[in-house]
């Protein structure tokens, strides 16, 4: 069996929502610790073959999640640039299988400085480097901020 097909691949979007320098992080109870707003890319069943969500469509709903209303599309996401490198193998916490993750990345610029989260999360805004220095935070909002290009993104 080739390494390809021997662990399940995930494909996870993964929102930078940013304000005056901080990004926003959302406290998540069932793994008990902040990360960056995410969504994992759905299967949508269509007659004789299952389609994948694109990576947008997951952006969009992990960011209306974390800010706790719809967005306009003029004010969707914008890829920040080509997806990030996968994280090798990880294991995951929620159903302890080894899986390969792979990652695409949005930024959004917001005014608001105080969201409303949809599922009654916590939410705060830390500055990039505290991803880096505070626990407990996820494993992959650290690998997104590592990975982070120096340039600041579009507004």
């Amino acid at each position: 069996m080739s390494v390809a097909t021997e662990f399940p691949q995930v494909e996870v979007a993964i929102v930078l929502l940013e304000r005056a320098g901080l990004f926003l992080a959302e406290y998540n109870p069932k793994w008990s610790m902040f990360t960056l707003p995410l969504a994992r890319l759905r299967r949508r069943p269509i007659p004789g073959d299952a389609a994948r969500e694109k990576p947008l469509e997951a952006a969009v709903r992990a960011a209306t999640r974390a800010l706790g209303r719809p967005l306009p599309t003029i004010e969707f996401p914008r890829p920040l640039g080509p997806s990030l490198p996968a994280h090798a193998y990880l294991r995951s916490g929620r159903d302890q299988q080894t899986k390969r993750y792979t990652y695409h990345t949005f930024r959004l610029r917001v005014a608001d400085p105080a969201p409303r989260h949809a599922l009654g999360w916590h939410t705060l805004w830390l500055r990039p480097e505290d991803f880096l220095t505070h626990h407990p935070v996820s494993p992959t909002a650290v690998h997104v901020l590592r990975h982070l290009p120096d340039e600041p993104a579009e507004a």
